[in-house]
């Protein structure tokens, strides 16, 4: 993370090092987490409760990184990142097409039902995500979908005089 910080990087290369670490902590948790939490002991939960406070630390780090560093340098390099901010009317029809016609079809939609008890397996280095519904009485129910990353980009250029790119779950 230090590398993504030192803006003698390229943006390009403090991304990638934001992304390393992401990958890395994802392969820490899914091997020594594991590992560790197969074994249930006092000792380990001390540990565990460590690392947790540890990665806290470092996802605010990370956090702070992209929001006060790495998205200011994208804009002023006229790209504009979707995050938080309103889609603009002009790329809402361009949105809607690539989801129906790229994204739709790859889409898994699981749902998650109290009243009908299931044992719901997610699949092991596969990215989900998870969906809260309120039907026409309000009520409540979940699903989630699988994130087909294997098949698709997680960002998506739009057709704009300046760059634009949107996150792939903002477009579901």
């Amino acid at each position: 993370m230090d590398e993504a910080y030192d803006s003698n990087n390229s943006l390009y290369e403090r991304i990638k090092f934001l992304a390393i670490h992401s990958s890395n902590l994802d392969e820490f948790f899914r091997v020594k987490i594991r590992k560790l939490l197969t074994k249930n002991s006092k000792k380990n939960t001390e540990l565990l409760n460590k690392i947790l406070a540890e990665v806290n630390l470092q996802q605010n780090r990370f956090g702070a990184i992209w929001k006060k560093s790495i998205l200011p340098e994208l804009a002023a390099n006229n790209i504009v990142y979707y995050e938080n901010q309103e889609l603009l009317e002009e790329h809402l029809e361009e949105i809607e097409y690539y989801f129906k016609s790229i994204i739709l079809s790859y889409i898994q939609v699981i749902y998650i039902s109290i009243n009908q008890p299931k044992t719901y397996f997610l699949n092991n280095r596969s990215l989900y995500f998870l969906v809260k519904l309120k039907d026409t009485s309000g009520n409540f129910n979940y699903a989630y979908l699988n994130i087909p990353s294997d098949k698709l980009d997680r960002f998506k250029q739009l057709q704009s005089q300046e760059i634009r790119i949107i996150l792939f779950r903002l477009i579901l």
